[in-house]
């Protein structure tokens, strides 16, 4: 990056933390064995991958680390989990707004083609979803939040979303930062992203790209 520009778009991607750079360079250089193997340095290299889903699993506030998954990028996070709660219940209801990240977009219009019902949640002038008169329907039901909107900026309330969900008897699929799911709150620039960032997600395994991901990611977890 030109140190003549001021870079903004963080949201796509952001500057490296210097400790995590530090940490990245120990798997780029040193630790290089696929942690299938069954060698010495496979078996190595799984340990530090296992080690790294813990940390995820910790900063999350997960139950157990066996629940991260890790994937390549914010739209295989997202169109996996949407795709993968579809392919789980057969028929149900999406809750998302029209302002939604494209591959969010296109993972529900899809669904929506085989028969899942989409409602739309409506949203203010600043961006914020709009719960209120918002119907629930029957059945499974996934709700999704672009937690920090990666054009306007805007920061959702977690907690509005799962009480939404909850109401709904519905899933909840935050993406577009980290979730604090312990906390209900939203880490807007966590995870190895220089302050002032957009959004990371507690996605990939190749989470250390930037620390936490970018773009999008999913974090899945039920009612409020």
């Amino acid at each position: 990056m030109s140190p003549e520009r001021i870079y903004l778009d963080h949201a796509a991607g952001g500057v490296l933390l210097p400790s995590v750079q530090k940490e990245m360079l120990r798997y780029l250089v040193g630790i290089q064995a696929s942690p299938g193997g069954g060698h010495r340095e496979g078996r190595e290299a799984r340990e530090e991958l296992e080690k790294a889903r813990q940390r995820v699993a910790d900063f999350l506030g997960a139950k157990e680390a066996e629940g991260v998954v890790f994937t390549s990028g914010g739209t295989e996070a997202v169109q996996s989990a949407i795709h993968g709660w579809g392919g789980s219940v057969g028929k149900g209801t999406l809750y998302l707004s029209g302002m939604e990240h494209p591959a969010v977009e296109s993972a529900a219009r899809r669904l929506e083609g085989g028969g899942f019902i989409l409602v739309r949640v409506p949203v203010d002038g600043e961006g914020r979803y709009r719960w209120e008169g918002v119907k629930a329907g029957s059945g499974a039901g996934l709700v999704c939040v672009h937690l920090a909107h990666h054009d306007l900026g805007t920061v959702q309330s977690i907690r509005e979303a799962g009480k939404f969900a909850e109401k709904a008897g519905a899933k909840l699929l935050g993406f577009g930062c980290l979730v604090d799911t312990l906390r209900h709150s939203v880490e807007g620039a966590a995870g190895g992203r220089q302050a002032g960032g957009g959004s990371a997600s507690g996605h990939g395994e190749s989470a250390g790209n930037r620390g936490a991901g970018s773009g999008g990611g999913g974090v899945e977890k039920k009612g409020g």
